[in-house]
């Protein structure tokens, strides 16, 4: 989680995070695991949060039970916090390494006759994080998951500490559905091997972010040897053609109606490969 200036504990120091004001009054909790003082913050949070829901629901006629909620962290404890109050039936919620930002008790009889008492849960955490986090999160599985009869899924991770890994999210996916991220179609088979999910999601994470361009400066991969210097040349005249393209696909589109982009250099990424 982050923090205010207004915090006391030592979960992290004020200058683990750069906040502006504007950041600082979006933030919900205190320093400590249940330095929870600020029940309004926590509130506008969630209500922020339901807004987005509530606009895939109404605007974009998303069936409600579509949409699943999660987070890491911070984010997982809201999330968890979000669902189990949500007035309408919601897909399934991922709850990584999360917290319940408010006292046990009080949470069970709040969520009492709640839609998403019978909505699946994923919840998971590393063997190597802090003691006291470890307990709360054992704690929220044992008095709210098992105490409700809330269906769930939740695994440990030994060797992590307060991080996530593609291990949880490919979980996850298996709790959904295994056939979620079915990478090819087999004859008498509905799902692959672990194996072909995992370079699927790693391709589909690694892809999913921007990747280097092309007109990045790669003169670094150029091998240092005999013919180093007229490599590099060949290197420099190719990124040169590229650029005076790129500047006279830039003059065409001034007097185009509609800008054709699909082959300009300064556009382009390079691919990435698993």
């Amino acid at each position: 989680g982050k923090t205010d200036n207004t915090s006391n504990g030592d979960l992290y120091s004020d200058d683990d995070f750069c906040q502006s004001e504007i950041d600082r009054d979006r933030y919900w909790f205190e320093k400590g695991y249940r330095g929870l003082t600020n029940s309004k913050k926590l509130h506008e949070s969630r209500e922020y949060i339901k807004s987005f829901i509530y606009n895939e629901i109404v605007n974009n006629k998303i069936d409600s039970s579509r949409i699943a909620i999660g987070g890491f962290s911070q984010g997982a404890a809201l999330a968890l916090y979000t669902e189990l109050t949500f007035e309408y039936k919601l897909g399934c919620s991922f709850v990584l390494s999360g917290f319940l930002p408010s006292d046990i008790t009080t949470f069970n009889n709040t969520i009492k006759n709640r839609v998403n008492l019978r909505t699946s849960i994923f919840i998971s955490y590393g063997g190597r994080e802090d003691k006291k986090y470890i307990d709360e999160i054992e704690s929220v599985i044992e008095d709210v998951l098992k105490f409700n009869s809330i269906p769930h899924v939740y695994k440990k991770y030994d060797a992590l500490a307060h991080v996530m890994s593609f291990a949880e999210l490919i979980d996850f996916l298996f709790m959904i559905d295994p056939r979620f991220i079915k990478a090819k179609l087999q004859e008498g088979k509905q799902m692959q091997n672990i194996q072909t999910y995992t370079q699927i999601l790693l391709l589909t994470v690694t892809t999913g972010l921007h990747m280097p361009g092309i007109l990045e400066d790669w003169s670094h991969l150029i091998k240092h040897g005999e013919h180093y210097y007229k490599n590099l040349k060949n290197y420099q005249d190719f990124k040169y053609q590229l650029q005076k393209l790129s500047e006279d696909i830039d003059s065409r589109n001034k007097i185009r109606n509609y800008p054709f982009e699909s082959f300009n250099p300064k556009y382009i990424e390079c691919s990435t490969s698993v």
